[in-house]
């Protein structure tokens, strides 16, 4: 069932927030829909993001007990809550993120109170001249990051120079690490800081913890970190590292753990690197279990102690084989919160969410004459899969179907109808044919009621030979 918070994205106000198919037992299941990328926190059965709200431009936070949503009893932010879900001193669930005074500075350390659904600041942790962010509590353990700039040796590794200014490098982002004892008065402590990078992820459990760091300079000299810390101190350890360069970037984000494992996303693009996967680290020296999703993902996850998986399912592109962000903005649809049915990386047989396609050409652009009708056809499916192999695909019969059509470059939008309507028939394939042909480029898209489902966008090109 689907758990409709946002007040949305609104395509001529057909798919969001339309009834879904009844999915098969072992479906992931859709909880939300989001119209902004958002990082996503589970814990203890509770799960957290942030809705944004297009009318004010701010976003609330979503707090999910069991099978109920609401907005928490708390102020909206002029930014996504960088929160984090996870034990309190008395094991009771609570949830960290920070709010800012202006949108990147003043920043404290806020706490929610999810059973008496009441926030207050940490002062403990909260420091009057610098800024906070990524806040993560395991019982008496606080980690967070304060953020700092620092002159490095050169950019291209961003470390601190202790000549500071004088060393005549460049000034970057340097966040720094601390961690808190809740239960004594004495001050947060500073751990091992790496590479000058902010900070996009953090996590804690027990006495580790990770952080995810993302310094993204367009190309080469970008590289993103995962490094290991420990509550008690000491030297971090850099679990893994991924740079660009010509063939593009994939950061790793949304650190997530078990009592063993760790678990990453990894998003963006970067020739010869699996990107929009699930990771799982088991050990210092292994290389990671990857797993690829099957389905488009926007980058952020959550894996809960009780091993329950949240992932952000992003829409089509708009043109194919398109996979930059960002994601959650697209015209034909929002993207939506999915809880796993299983574990991705164990060995049961899970059914994602539907997909719908238009069969297109390897050019991606249907060419026909000026005065042929155009002709569209495609399909709509569930595909079953087990890890990172596709068991099957399900066709979905009798769902109905309407063409839109946008004359915008590159197929961002805005869509309108055809007026061309049908329905999925017992392959779950379809077809469509428009009599009067446009006397322009354009791109279409097919959209299905029944499942709040969209293509991604298809041009169609004038053949300049054939009359």
């Amino acid at each position: 069932m689907t758990s409709k918070i946002t007040s949305g994205v609104s395509f001529l106000g057909m798919v969001v927030g339309a009834l879904l198919v009844v999915a098969p037992a072992g479906a992931d299941e859709v909880v939300a829909e989001l119209t902004r990328d958002t990082p996503i926190a589970a814990y203890g059965g509770v799960v957290a993001w942030s809705d944004y709200d297009a009318a004010t431009a701010r976003y609330r936070l979503v707090i999910r007990r069991g099978a109920q949503a609401m907005h928490a009893s708390m102020a909206n932010s002029r930014r996504p809550f960088d929160v984090s879900l996870g034990p309190d001193s008395h094991g009771r669930v609570v949830a960290l993120y920070t709010r800012c005074r202006t949108a990147n500075h003043g920043c404290d350390v806020y706490r929610y109170d999810v059973r008496a659904r009441r926030e207050r600041k940490d002062i403990s942790v909260s420091s009057p001249t610098k800024d906070e962010a990524w806040p993560v509590q395991w019982r008496d353990h606080l980690a967070f990051v304060r953020r700092a700039r620092a002159y490095v040796v050169d950019g291209y590794s961003p470390r601190p120079d202790p000549r500071g200014k004088r060393g005549g490098g460049q000034l970057m982002d340097c966040d720094v690490p601390y961690i808190k004892s809740l239960s004594t008065p004495a001050p947060s402590r500073r751990l091992d800081r790496g590479l000058c990078a902010p900070t996009t992820g953090m996590s804690i459990r027990g006495e580790r913890i990770v952080q995810v760091t993302d310094l993204n300079q367009g190309g080469a000299g970008s590289e993103s970190q995962v490094r290991v810390l420990r509550t008690r101190g000491g030297a971090g350890r850099l679990l893994a590292r991924a740079r660009g360069g010509e063939g593009g970037y994939s950061p790793f984000a949304s650190p997530s753990q078990s009592a063993t494992d760790i678990y990453l996303t990894r998003t963006g693009i970067r020739e010869g690197t699996s990107s929009g996967v699930f990771l799982r680290f088991t050990g210092s020296r292994k290389p990671p279990t990857v797993v690829q999703p099957n389905v488009r993902v926007a980058g952020r996850m959550a894996r809960d102690e009780r091993g329950a998986y949240w992932y952000v399912q992003a829409p089509e592109p708009p043109i194919e084989d398109h996979y930059e962000p960002p994601f959650c903005v697209s015209p034909l649809a929002p993207c939506r919160l999915i809880r796993a049915s299983a574990s991705p990386f164990s060995q049961a047989t899970r059914a994602l969410p539907p997909r719908l396609r238009v069969t297109v050409e390897k050019s991606g652009c249907i060419t026909r004459p000026s005065s042929a009708p155009i002709a569209l056809s495609g399909d709509l499916t569930r595909t079953i899969v087990r890890r990172s192999a596709i068991v099957r695909r399900e066709p979905l019969r009798g769902v109905s179907l309407e063409l839109l059509h946008s004359d915008r470059p590159e197929g961002r939008g805005p869509f309108a109808p055809t007026g061309l309507t049908t329905m999925t028939d017992q392959a779950g394939r379809w077809s469509l044919s428009l009599s009067n042909p446009l006397s322009s480029e354009g791109f279409f898209a097919a959209v299905a009621r029944g499942t709040g489902d969209a293509s991604g966008a298809v041009s169609v090109c004038l053949d300049p030979v054939a009359p």
